[in-house]
Formats: structure tokens, sequence, C-alpha cells
């Protein structure tokens, strides 16, 4: 069973990372944001798509399934890596071959160059596939940090100096793909894993076989997402796009890598458990405290300040996209207590029963996102209002799940996170009286906004004792002390 003190240690190292890294990476969106145009993102927005299906059936869950395995050797990695190898140059093949049928759907001529070369990072991806599970399983999340931080710093630097010689929409296109060619390279000189010729058929068959339902689970989650990307980029404009695309960044980017700090090593920790379910009750219900009393002040807060904060970073261009961020805030808020649940599911090895809730997802927001279009011809903001929508009611659906397997009922599962609401709600109503203060600056009144949130949630941390506050605070402390003394 994992020790506490690993757990803590590799999730302090993946919270450094997410502070570092995607510090990195706002400041670079920020100042990208600023020079290019909302049709740029939306291209982008519509390539992702496609990439991200690619790098899905790359990946096929066989990082998932290695650190999963009790025991994993050369020949387990090698069978990943050249799994991943031939998946990723079918993938290139294809799409290369189908890039002109792509463009002329959505009537974007410039999809064809651009596909085939974001594509690239396929490769990288199928390569990275092994470096993910060795970081995972030995909780080496330390090298991966140094990666991201040195990846994040060149390639945004690269994309800045490309938008300023005005290259559009491939300041991006080479952004991403250096950002992730650094990392790959990095780890590589890191890791000391080189693939070899070694191989054995009958393990690549069961990896391949556990692999294939997170495969399902994962395409099946992909869809839910990215139908209503999809159906904008063909319904509606480009620049509709890129800010329907722009409105979920922030959350996203903030949600999921401070989350991923913790989710990270959850698999492995509910892996290491997995036949007690006393001991992986008691995993959950920490999971689910820490994750709320990290996201959800997070989430409303930028909600709060939504108005004032987007026109401050990226202009008043992308003010539209207000909304969207509020929407946008309830989905990724939300979202950590599903993934909760679903990695909970895959550690138990029960990943046709993860198929089975990512398919009901799936059709949520399918049927909802169509009913919204093509019925109520509402606008981009009535799609993002069903997404949040579907985000509340899947998350429900997860928890009989949970609530079943573990014995972790609903009316716990909300006392635990009650607390959190609390101040939560506290703090909002601070925020919102501090915006109603008589001062005509907007930028003024959003920074003694940002302070009086923090501040007012973390006195009423301390005041009502918040056993999550006490945790992170201690960890903090002997993260400090650890350093200090190793000076």
């Amino acid at each position: 069973m994992i020790r506490k003190e690993t757990f803590a240690a590799s999730a302090m190292w993946k919270i450094i990372e997410a502070v570092s890294t995607k510090g990195v990476s706002l400041i670079i969106s920020v100042i990208l944001a600023r020079i290019l145009f909302p049709k740029a993102y939306g291209i982008i927005a519509l390539t992702n798509i496609f990439i991200s299906l690619t790098t899905i059936i790359v990946q096929s869950g066989l990082s998932a399934g290695l650190i999963r395995k009790e025991y994993v050797d050369e020949i387990d990695y090698n069978n990943a890596f050249y799994i991943g190898f031939v998946f990723a140059a079918i993938c290139y093949i294809l799409f290369f071959l189908i890039s002109p049928v792509i463009a002329s759907f959505y009537e974007e001529p410039v999809l064809i160059i651009v596909l085939r070369v974001q594509m690239l990072s396929l490769f990288l991806c199928a390569f990275g596939n092994v470096q993910t599970a060795i970081i995972t399983r030995e909780f080496r999340f330390r090298e991966l940090c140094i990666a991201n931080v040195i990846a994040n710093s060149v390639s945004g630097m690269a994309g800045v100096i490309l938008a300023c010689l005005r290259a559009g929409v491939w300041a991006l296109v080479i952004c991403t793909l250096s950002r992730d060619a650094i990392t790959n390279a990095v780890l590589f000189m890191r890791i000391k894993w080189r693939p070899t010729r070694h191989i054995e058929r009958e393990r690549m068959k069961s990896l391949a076989g556990f692999s294939m339902f997170l495969l399902m689970a994962t395409l099946v989650d992909f869809i839910g997402n990215n139908y209503s990307s999809a159906l904008l980029g063909k319904r509606y404009s480009m620049s509709d796009l890129g800010l329907y695309s722009k409105g979920n960044q922030l959350p996203e980017m903030i949600c999921l890598q401070v989350f991923g700090a913790v989710s990270s090593v959850m698999l492995p920790a509910f892996s290491s458990c997995q036949n007690d379910a006393v001991a992986l009750k008691r995993i959950c219900k920490k999971i689910v405290s820490v994750s709320c009393y990290l996201i959800f002040p997070m989430m409303t807060g930028l909600a709060l300040i939504g108005e004032k904060l987007i026109p401050f970073l990226f202009t008043e261009k992308w003010s539209a996209c207000v909304p969207i961020l509020i929407f946008a805030c309830v989905y990724y808020g939300l979202n950590p207590l599903r993934s909760i649940n679903m990695q909970l599911i895959y550690a138990l090895g029960e990943p046709k029963k993860g198929v089975f809730i990512e398919v009901i997802r799936m059709l949520l927001l399918i049927i909802g996102v169509s009913i919204a279009v093509f019925v109520l011809e509402t606008d981009i903001y009535g799609i993002s209002a069903v997404s949040a929508g579907v985000a509340i009611i899947n998350v429900i659906i997860t928890q009989l799940f949970t609530r079943n397997k573990i014995e972790y009922k609903y009316f716990e599962w909300l006392k635990d996170m009650a607390a959190v609401v609390f101040l939560c709600l506290c703090m909002a109503i601070a925020v919102g009286l501090t915006g109603r203060l008589p001062i005509q600056n907007d930028s003024v009144i959003m920074f003694m906004q940002i302070f009086v949130g923090i501040a007012v949630y973390l006195a009423g941390s301390m005041v009502t004792k918040n056993v999550c506050y006490q945790e992170v605070a201690g960890l903090l402390k002997q993260k400090i002390k650890t350093s200090q003394a190793g000076r």
C-alpha cells in the first residue's frame, strides 16, 4: 500500500508543477491572445478535436494499463511502446490523406496543412506513453515538473516571437509542437529507459485487452466533450468557436492542473489497496475533501470576477466569452468529482462499467446540445449552459457506483463537501459586496475582490478549523522545513 508521505510528496510536486508550468502558460496565453484574434484560436480549437481523437487512439489506455499492473518489466514497456507507435503511424497516414475532406467540410483551406503538421505530435505521444507510466508508477513527479517548466518556457517564447512576426495560427501550432518535443526530450534524458526488440505477444494481448476498454471509455468521453466544438465549427463561425474555446480556457487550465496534482497519483493509490474497501473509502473521502477545498473556491472566485478579468487579461475583443467562462466554472468545478469516481472504477478493474457511464454522459451531451442548436436555435451561450447542466447530472450518476462499491453514501459525500460550500458562500458574499464599492477603475476593484476572497476563505478555514486547510498548511510547512534542512 502506498505510504501517506509518498502520496503527499508526489501530490506536492504535482502542485508545484501545475503552478509553475501553468503560470508560464497563462502568461504566454495572455500575450498571444492580445496579439492574435478569435479566428486563429477557432482554427486551433477545431484542429485539436482531431489531434485529441488520434492521441486517445495512440495512448489507448496503455499508460493506465501499465500503471495498474503490480509488476512491470522491460517487455511490458516495449509492448506499450510498439503498440502506440504503430497506432501513431496509422493515424497520421489516415488524417494526412483525409485532411482535404475535413477542410472542405468546414470551408477552411488552411486546415489541410495545419492538420498535417500538428499530427506529428502523435509520434511524440507514442514515445511519451512509457515515460508517463514510469513517472507515475515510481512517483517521480520531480522529473515531470522540470521537463514541463523548461518546455513551456521555451515553446512559449517561440510562440510569442512568431505571433509578433504575424505568423497568425502558426504561432499556436509551433508553440504546441515544440512544447511536446521539448518535454519528451528532457524526459528521455532523465529517465533511463530505451526501447529494445524484446516483446511478448501474450503480454501484449493482455495489455491491449485491458487498454481496449479504457480506450472505449475515453473515446466516448471524447465524443461527448468535443461534440459541441465540432458542431460550433460547422454551425457557427470560427470566431464563435474561438470565443467558446477561450471562455473554457481559464477554468479548464486552473481546474485540470490543480486537480491533476491529486489525480495523477490517484490511480496508483487506489490500485495499491484495490482489495481493501475500507482503505479505498478512506482515500476516496480524503481526495474528495481536498479536491473540493482547492477547486470550489477557485471556480467560485473566477466566475465572480470574470467580467473584469477577461478584458484585463485578453483585451475587450474577448469580452463576449464571459458568460461561457461562468458556465465553464460550473462544469470544471464539478468535473473532479466525476473523475475521482471514474478512477476508482478503473482501479477496481471494472472498465466495462466505466464505458457504460461514459456512454450515458455522451448521450446526455449530444442530445442536450443538439436540442439547443437545432430545436431552440440558441447561441454559443446556450451550448455552454447545457454542458454545465450535464456535468451536474453526471456527477450524481457516477456517485451511484461509489455508493454501492465502497459504501460511500450520498449524505456522507455531501457532508464531506458541506464545509467547503459554506466557506465558498461566505467568500462569494464578500467578493460581491467588494464589487459594489464606488470605485471607477475595474482593475482596482478586481484585485481588491481577489484579495478579499482569498482573505475571507483562509480566515474562515482557520476559524472553523477546517481539516483540509490544516493538512495542506501542515504539508507546506513540512516541505519548507525539508527544503531548508537540505540547504
